[in-house]
C-alpha cells in the first residue's frame, strides 16, 4: 500500500490547538503574565485614543470659536460700511 504526502500529514495531525505539525513543538499557553501584559498594553491604547478623541474635540471647538469669531467682525464691518454708506448719501 503506498502512502501519498497528503495522507500521511491527515494521519499524523491531533486535535491539539497547540500541536504544530511535524514539529513536536508546543507553543506555551498564555500565562497570567502575558495575559496582565496584554490587557495592560489594551488599555494603554485605549487611553492614547481617548486622549487623541479629546485633543481632537478640543481643536474642533476652537476652529468653531475662531469661526463664530471672524463671522462677528465680518457683520460688524459690513453693517459699519452700510451706515457709512447711508450717511453719504
Amino acid at each position: 500500500m503506498r502512502h501519498t504526502a497528503v495522507a500521511v500529514a491527515a494521519a499524523t495531525r491531533t486535535a491539539d490547538p497547540y500541536d504544530l505539525v511535524g514539529s513536536g513543538a508546543r507553543p506555551l499557553p498564555p500565562t497570567i503574565r502575558s495575559v496582565a501584559m496584554l490587557l495592560l498594553n489594551e488599555e494603554l491604547a485605549r487611553a492614547r485614543t481617548r486622549e487623541r478623541e479629546k485633543e481632537a474635540a478640543e481643536a474642533r471647538l476652537v476652529r468653531s470659536v475662531l469661526a463664530a469669531r471672524r463671522r462677528q467682525r465680518r457683520v460688524a464691518q459690513a453693517a459699519r460700511r452700510a451706515r457709512l454708506d447711508s450717511a453719504a448719501v
